[in-house]
């Protein structure tokens, strides 16, 4: 089965490996505090939420208004840690509520239960049926699949503005003027490490008759590796070399290709991770001089200016290895070079496209 060769510029691998979901342990909120957008009776001491402890924060009827629903008792503030990598799969909030005060049909109940994300209340209102009781009594919301009507990535729940929102809904008489109280209110985070090595960035770039290969990874697990594998027009994939990876390691990686006959090579890595999950990289193609009609980019590597052979009003355009565009002053020498000032540009690897092809330079 012959190899498929791809042209890109994008570098980045965004890959999807099947795993299961797995949980963290309910963590508590450290910031609460309530919001006026709902409701007509606010929490006092929002903050006795905390912990389970018997210390609640309280909402209550008033003679004046008998029936309501509460401000919003928010907790944001959890802490937590998931990879940057992670899908989240899964939110599980749980709340430790009673009612006081419930004589004849005085009632407490959920009105509105949502999170909150980025600092803005959002989402599928979960609120439950059902009155609550008069002894304390945890009640859960959403779970490890349920991502409440919105989407959500490891930064979002990480965030210290990442929470829930809270309302209950009072029902009193005058002779019962109820209260909600709160004495606990904690959350779970569902999360599939979908990634088992994270690539940055992999490149190839052509350096006379070697090939530079380069690439760095992010948050390595202990016990992967990785196989670096070319291919030619005329073979299928062959494994070059294998590195094993550590969480101590650089992340940062270089093989040099040599000895090769002219032709078009192809180039990518072969990830496994720990639990035997494997994925790929982009696929870089190098062509050989002979095929490029001798068509290079000099010289190479070069810290203020770099030459390429091209006919006069092609379009030509120079990204790095994020695909971000640069704009560089070039000129037009003798019928068919161009010459580019890279003076302004950062060191490091960057792509001249030009008539569907991609030549590579290093920026000193």
């Amino acid at each position: 089965m012959k190899p498929l060769f791809l042209y890109s510029t994008l570098l980045f691998l965004i890959g999807t490996a099947n795993a299961q979901c797995i949980s963290t342990s309910f963590a508590n909120a450290s910031i609460f505090g309530t919001d006026n957008s709902i409701g007509v009776y606010n929490f006092s001491s929002p903050g006795n939420a905390q912990t389970s402890n018997n210390s609640r924060a309280s909402a209550g009827a008033l003679v004046s208004i008998l029936n309501g629903n509460t401000y919003y008792l928010k907790a944001t503030g959890f802490n937590f840690n998931i990879p940057s990598y992670a899908m989240i799969c899964g939110i599980t909030v749980e709340a430790e509520c009673r009612g006081t005060g419930l004589i004849l049909t005085a009632a407490i109940r959920d009105n509105d239960v949502r999170l909150i994300k980025g600092g803005v209340i959002t989402g599928n209102n979960y609120a439950k049926a059902g009155d609550w009781g008069d002894v304390d009594a945890y009640r859960s919301y959403g779970g490890g699949a349920d991502l409440w009507g919105t989407s959500l990535s490891p930064a979002d729940v990480n965030s210290t503005n990442f929470g829930i929102a809270f309302s209950a809904r009072i029902i009193a008489l005058i002779a019962a003027l109820p209260d909600a109280e709160i004495d606990h209110i904690r959350m779970k985070i569902d999360y599939n490490p979908v990634l088992p090595i994270h690539l940055l960035y992999f490149s190839a770039f052509r350096e006379k008759n070697k090939i530079n290969l380069q690439w760095k990874t992010t948050e390595e697990e202990d016990e992967g590796r990785i196989i670096l594998q070319r291919s030619s027009a005329q073979a299928d994939w062959e494994d070059i070399r294998q590195y094993e990876l550590h969480t101590n390691n650089s992340g940062e990686y270089h093989y040099t290709d040599e000895g090769l006959a002219g032709g078009r090579y192809a180039y990518r890595l072969k990830m496994i991770g720990a639990t035997g999950i494997i994925t790929y990289s982009i696929v870089r193609i190098i062509e050989s001089i002979e095929e490029m009609n001798g068509v290079f980019v000099y010289p190479n590597p070069s810290s203020d200016f770099v030459f390429i052979k091209a006919l006069k009003g092609q379009v030509i355009s120079i990204t790095d290895l994020y695909g971000r565009k640069y704009s560089i002053a070039k000129e037009m020498i003798g019928v068919d070079h161009y010459k580019f000032n890279i003076v302004s540009l950062r060191k490091g690897i960057y792509f001249i496209n030009m008539g569907g092809k991609t030549f590579q330079f290093m920026k000193e």
